[in-house]
């Protein structure tokens, strides 16, 4: 069972620096010899240990959070003796997107407040589970998951399953027990959004959340796309089908794909996506999402209000 006491910190940038999967190190590592040498993680019967990665701008994080934590039926898991961190990956500085201001969706309150009072109001609501705030100014939900794991590696690193997670988004059904979730789908399980569109990999947004049933498999997949490209090769390169067979989609999947894939001035992330399921294949890894389960995630928007900006001044918080 938890500490019910424990503060939540932010770690120093010295600190950091002895994270061992800071990204100057995994650039050095040889990543199919090293993930089957280094990762049989057990599970025990009685007890797990879950970690949740709260990435991205908060917006309607008081909302999603009691949804979320019922969701997960978090109360049960513990009550085994199991155990529960979360950590917080946010630009305290800023509330809302562009996007949020202009669609009005970005309330005078979430701007009125100094950073301090922010982190503490965003302390209260993920108590007692919350051991860290990084207070990060990436662009993307994939920079600040990056920025978790590089900063709280030794943290998390022993998890039984890790989540990284939009704080605001909701699950639009329960996903799967925790408790057996890893023996029924390992691997990385992709938690796709809940609006059908058209694309190259999939016709649902993919980058909104994700389970990792081993904290090294979700390293992989967000520190190291480029990386990937680069030690695998474009597909073109890398998949003895091409040009004229693509690798086959993962289950899961259902983007329009198909011979695009094979493109040898294939680049961006169209690039990175076809070099990591070459990638995950390669290493036998489950790598899919919890689409034939119906269990999406929906986005909360922030109610439509007055918008105006508003600039703080913080640094990293240690509260």
């Amino acid at each position: 069972m938890r500490n019910k006491t424990a503060a939540a910190t932010t770690m120093t940038q010295s600190e950091s620096s002895d994270a061992v999967i800071a990204a100057d190190q995994l650039r050095r590592i040889q990543p199919w010899p090293y993930y089957t040498q280094h990762t049989s993680t057990k599970f025990p019967d009685a007890f797990l240990k879950l970690s949740i990665l709260m990435c991205g701008l908060m917006r309607t994080y008081r909302r999603t959070w009691p949804l979320v934590k019922s969701a997960l039926n978090i109360v049960n898991f513990e009550a085994t003796g199991s155990h529960v961190l979360v950590v917080v990956a946010t630009n305290l500085n800023v509330r809302c997107s562009g996007k949020d201001v202009s669609a009005y969706r970005c309330p005078a309150k979430w701007q009125a407040i100094s950073a301090s009072k922010y982190a503490r109001e965003i302390q209260a609501v993920y108590a007692p589970y919350l051991i860290a705030i990084v207070n990060d100014s990436g662009n993307s939900f994939g920079d600040r998951v990056r920025s978790v794991l590089r900063n709280f590696w030794a943290a998390v690193k022993d998890s039984s399953i890790i989540l990284a997670l939009r704080p605001d988004v909701v699950f639009n059904r329960a996903p799967p027990s925790l408790a057996s979730f890893c023996s029924t789908y390992p691997g990385l399980s992709l938690l796709t959004g809940d609006v059908v569109r058209k694309e190259f990999f999939h016709d649902r947004d993919i980058d909104w959340g994700v389970f990792a049933c081993d904290p090294k498999l979700l390293a992989l997949h967000i520190i190291l796309p480029r990386q990937i490209s680069r030690i695998g090769g474009s597909c073109a390169v890398s998949w003895p089908g091409c040009p004229l067979t693509p690798p086959p989609l993962p289950r899961g999947f259902n983007g329009s794909w198909g011979a695009e894939a094979c493109r040898a001035n294939l680049t961006g992330w169209k690039r990175t996506m076809c070099s990591k399921v070459v990638f995950f294949r390669k290493l036998g890894v489950r790598f899919g999402s919890l689409d034939h389960l119906n269990v999406h995630l929906h986005i909360l928007r922030g109610k439509v209000g007055s918008s105006h900006h508003s600039k703080t001044n913080s640094n990293s918080l240690r509260i």
